[in-house]
């Protein structure tokens, strides 16, 4: 006992951070012995750890921890730098615990795809926000998080967003795999543009005799 509070003191878990080579393994089996307190130099080393190794390890034993650090998380979430931002993210949507006053809202918005993206995926995780997360999806500029948006909403897209979707699925320089899922969302739509744009994507111009492919 007296080892193991000595172990789990901050820092202690600082110094044992500090290298390249620390024991990952014997780190997992301290995590549910540490007070809230202790993870506070796990989340600055995923912060601020020069080494990718350190910070690749962290950011995966911290989203398997069992204690509840989401107010440690949050509070990183202030941070300037976008990939802390990001990680924090990430480690928000593994625990799945989050205060329901809490909003993913602002990062949506973030001027970096790489933290939207985060944003949305642990958005969409929230019944509450999943909606607004579909509609910040299909409406941003990344092709990729426009990807997430119809991925998620699946092959029935909601009559406030057909128009929307419609354009996507003309959008000829948006790739081929997410204009099928714009697509096969308009399917289940009974909607006059919806048929002509479905029109227009099928025809294969005219035969050498004039009649319609």
């Amino acid at each position: 006992d007296m080892i193991l509070a000595r172990l789990t003191r901050p820092e202690n878990l600082k110094g044992l951070l500090s290298s390249e080579r620390f024991d990952a393994s014997g780190l997992e089996h301290l995590l549910p012995r540490l007070s809230l307190e202790a993870y506070d130099p796990l989340l600055e080393a995923l912060s601020s750890s020069p080494s990718r190794i350190v910070r690749r390890r962290l950011l995966d034993l911290l989203g398997r921890t069992p204690v509840d650090i989401s107010p440690l998380i949050i509070a990183r979430l202030t941070d300037e730098r976008w990939y802390v931002q990001r990680n924090m993210l990430t480690l928000l949507a593994r625990s799945r615990s989050m205060p329901q006053s809490f909003s993913v809202m602002p990062w949506t918005h973030h001027a970096d795809p790489r933290v939207r993206s985060e944003a949305i995926r642990l958005q969409l995780l929230l019944p509450h926000e999943r909606d607004v997360a579909v509609d910040a999806a299909l409406s941003d500029a990344d092709p990729r998080i426009v990807h997430l948006g119809l991925t998620a909403m699946g092959d029935t897209a909601s009559p406030r967003l057909l128009d929307r979707v419609i354009d996507l699925a003309l959008t000829s320089d948006l790739g081929e795999d997410t204009r099928l899922l714009a697509v096969n969302s308009l399917t289940r739509a009974r909607r006059a543009d919806v048929l002509d744009a479905l029109l227009q994507l099928s025809g294969g111009g005219r035969s050498i005799f004039g009649r319609i492919r």
